[in-house]
């Protein structure tokens, strides 16, 4: 699952330049150049507290995405994922394919109607 949340972030993030470089600049503020750790993860910005609204859980509660339970996969999953952009955001600037246009396809699982490319540069 967290591939998704990946494929999603980058996609999002290449049409947003200001929250691009916000992410990065909060990248480079809490990692440094040192490496990423839990305990640095857990510095993040991130606010979970924005989820708490009722109406938000009921929603997310039917797709089985909140509760009293948590899934114990869900961690690991954020870690991993948080680890991963962090790199690719650090080191390379997301760019969307000039043109492109992404049209969206719901089903049990949201994905593009076509697949999506974008292009880099490494930051410097």
């Amino acid at each position: 699952m967290f591939h998704l949340v990946c494929t999603w972030a980058i996609c999002f993030l290449t049409t947003s330049e200001e929250v691009q470089k916000k992410l990065y600049e909060e990248i480079n503020q809490v990692f440094g150049n040192g490496p990423v750790t839990p305990e640095k993860i857990e510095q993040l910005r991130f606010d979970p507290d924005r989820f708490d609204d009722e109406l938000v859980m009921k929603t997310f509660s039917s797709l089985g995405f909140s509760g009293t339970q948590e899934c114990p996969e869900l961690r690991f999953a954020y870690m991993v994922t948080t680890v991963l952009l962090s790199v690719l955001v650090k080191r390379l600037h997301l760019f969307s394919v000039e043109g492109q246009v992404i049209e969206t396809k719901y089903e049990l699982v949201t994905s593009s109607r076509e697949e999506a490319w974008i292009t880099v540069s490494k930051r410097y």
